[in-house]
């Protein structure tokens, strides 16, 4: 365990760090004590009632009992009739001042998007914090409906990690998690949300019980294309890329070619060929819908040059005494950038739509990019097996 930060000035936001330290040191003194399980989610929420936050986390309420945590746990081992020895998910749900607290003994419902969202939907606020035996572990935040943090509380460089800067606003002792690294300072993150601490006397008490049996599913998600991981993701809520994926339409696809030829046109390589009208011109050309001849006659142009561009990288790997390499290699992802483009001005709107995202996706772009990548695919094949094959482009699209 990473051992915890000792600090004895007042943070930069005018927090006592010595109380947040202090809540660190307890929160590992209850990992000692054996009150949190191996496997765990505890999530705090603000906004609704106890049996509101029971349901959400796909709890049935007809299932309801007063239980202590290690009750529950006993429980849901008592009705475990399965061949593989897997108990039943329960939870166990209370107030924690003018909070609520659930905690999922080997579960994780909390962890979700979707439950995260409805939990603090309507102005509320939701934090879970989760891990298990193998240390997979996250802290995840939502206010109004909307998801904006989920970071691996072990690595703070991880890439996936998304802090958004309304987070930031909201969790007051992030500077103190990103120096001690630990799911200790997690939960000191969730108290100094809330205002309040989490006691083994919190486990000892009744509270709802109820056995997970209904988890949330897609109608606090209308839209199938999205997966539930990326809901909230700062990298979707661009106006162009939201508007796509507003709704699964098969008019939007020429939209989702363009996107991903947008987006191969960030690849840094290709600042050498940005001289080439031709480049440009196409990207522009998306924007402008062009005809179906147009495309034709752009994607030619496009796909010249990319030939060319490959061309030269083998010359220069034939001729140049010195290592070719890298010159080689940024040639040929040119290449790729501009085959890429191409791609998006093929006359079957979901072929263009799914082969510019191919390509695109092969490319060294950052993370935000690659995510807004794989979400187009998911929503292009979402189309493809709900849509009928053969479209092709009206004569303006």
């Amino acid at each position: 365990m990473v051992e915890v930060l000792r600090l004895s000035t007042a943070s930069a936001d005018g927090h006592d760090a010595e109380v947040t330290v202090d809540a660190v040191s307890h929160y590992l003194s209850l990992m000692k004590s054996g009150i949190f399980l191996d496997d765990m989610c505890l999530t705090w929420s603000h906004g609704k009632s106890p049996e509101e936050v029971a349901h959400l986390l796909g709890g049935d309420t007809a299932t309801a009992a007063p239980r202590t945590v290690g009750q529950a746990i006993d429980d849901a081992t008592a009705l475990d009739d399965s061949d593989d020895g897997v108990s039943p998910l329960v939870a166990v749900v209370g107030a924690l001042g003018d909070w609520v607290m659930a905690v999922e003994p080997y579960g994780g419902q909390g962890t979700r998007p979707v439950v995260l969202r409805a939990l603090s939907a309507g102005g509320g606020r939701a934090l879970s914090v989760k891990w298990n035996v193998n240390l997979d572990n996250q802290l995840a935040y939502a206010a109004d409906g909307r998801l904006l943090a989920r970071f691996d509380m072990l690595r703070k460089n991880d890439p996936s990690n998304v802090i958004s800067d309304a987070a930031r606003s909201h969790l007051h002792d992030l500077a103190l998690w990103q120096e001690a690294e630990s799911i200790e300072s997690g939960l000191a993150v969730a108290e100094g949300l809330s205002g309040h601490r989490l006691e083994k006397a919190w486990f000892r008490r009744r509270h709802i019980r109820v056995f997970i049996t209904t988890p949330l599913n897609s109608y606090l998600n209308p839209n199938p294309t999205i997966p539930e991981e990326v809901i909230g993701h700062p990298a979707l809520d661009e106006p162009e890329i939201a508007v796509i994926l507003a709704k699964p339409v098969s008019s939007k696809l020429p939209a989702v070619a363009a996107m991903a030829a947008r987006l191969a046109r960030t690849e840094p390589s290709l600042a050498e060929v940005s001289w080439n009208p031709i480049v440009d011109a196409a990207i522009q050309a998306l924007v402008d819908r062009p005809s179906t001849a147009e495309c034709q006659a752009i994607r030619a142009e496009l796909l010249t040059l990319a030939d060319d561009l490959s061309i030269q990288g083998r010359a220069l790997q034939d001729t140049s005494p010195a290592d070719p390499l890298p010159a080689t290699a940024q040639l040929n992802r040119q290449s790729d950038v501009v085959r890429a483009i191409a791609a998006a001005f093929e006359p079957n709107p979901l072929e263009a739509a799914l082969n510019a995202l191919r390509i695109a996706k092969q490319l060294p772009l950052d993370a935000d990019a690659h995510l807004r990548l794989d979400t187009l695919q998911k929503y292009a094949e979402y189309i493809q097996r709900h849509f009928p094959i053969g479209m092709t482009f009206p004569a303006v699209w």
